[in-house]
């Protein structure tokens, strides 16, 4: 039998990161990061190849297909964009 754990059940280390703010261990999976970022799939898979947006990670180990990305890679490029936006705007 398989058990679940919901992410409120796992405590969240703050552990603090190169900016010296602390870093988020959660994972976020594909549909949450599509829906925090707010572009497509395809969009996505593209900036990753450009090299303009955090790489994913296997969950599975070597040739499984799971995936995820940090919290904390995803807030930071949400911030980095939006500080990239109000400058283009000035």
């Amino acid at each position: 039998m398989r058990h679940h754990i919901s992410s409120c059940q796992v405590a969240q280390p703050a552990i603090p990161g190169s900016d010296g703010q602390p870093c988020s261990f959660r994972i976020l999976r594909l549909k949450q990061v599509l829906l925090r970022v707010g572009i497509s799939r395809a969009q996505l898979y593209l900036l990753m190849g450009e090299g303009r947006f955090p790489k994913n990670f296997s969950l599975s180990g070597p040739g499984g297909r799971a995936v995820g990305w940090l919290e904390s890679d995803i807030d930071d490029w949400v911030a980095s964009r939006a500080q990239q936006i109000k400058a283009e705007v000035q």
